[in-house]
C-alpha cells in the first residue's frame, strides 16, 4: 500500500464516518433503514478494496479511490435526504394539526423558504 496518499486516506475514512453516523441518525429518528445510504457504503468499500488490490497501477488506484470518494459522498446526501424529508413531513403535520394557530410571525416564512430551495443535482 504504499502508493496510497495518507491525507487522501484520513478524507475518505472522514467520509465514511460521517456517512456512517448520518446513516445511524436517519435510522433513529424515522425509525426505518436507509437503504441507498447503505449500498453507498457498500460500493464505498468495494472500489477502496479495488484501489488496494490494483496497488501498482497509480491511475487505476486513484480512479477506484475517487469512485469510493463519490460513494460516500451520496451516502451522506442520500442519509441528509431521508433526516430533511422526515422532519419536513412532521413539519407538515404539525401545520395541519395547528393550521391557522399563529404561533411566530415568520412561520409560514419559515415553511415557504424550506420547502422553496431548489434542489442542488
Amino acid at each position: 500500500m504504499s502508493n496510497f496518499d495518507k491525507t487522501n486516506l484520513e478524507y475518505l475514512s472522514k467520509l465514511f464516518v460521517q456517512a456512517e453516523q448520518l446513516i445511524k441518525l436517519s435510522e433513529q429518528t424515522s425509525d426505518g433503514v436507509v437503504i441507498p445510504s447503505i449500498n453507498e457504503l457498500r460500493y464505498f468499500g468495494y472500489h477502496l478494496l479495488q484501489a488496494i488490490l490494483d496497488e501498482h497501477d497509480s491511475e487505476q488506484i486513484n480512479e477506484q479511490l475517487k469512485k469510493a470518494e463519490s460513494h460516500a459522498k451520496r451516502a451522506i446526501y442520500d442519509a441528509s435526504e431521508s433526516i430533511v424529508l422526515y422532519h419536513l413531513i412532521k413539519a407538515e403535520s404539525f401545520q395541519n394539526k395547528f393550521f391557522g394557530i399563529s404561533v411566530c410571525y415568520r412561520y409560514l416564512a419559515i415553511l415557504y423558504s424550506a420547502s422553496a430551495r431548489p434542489s442542488k443535482g
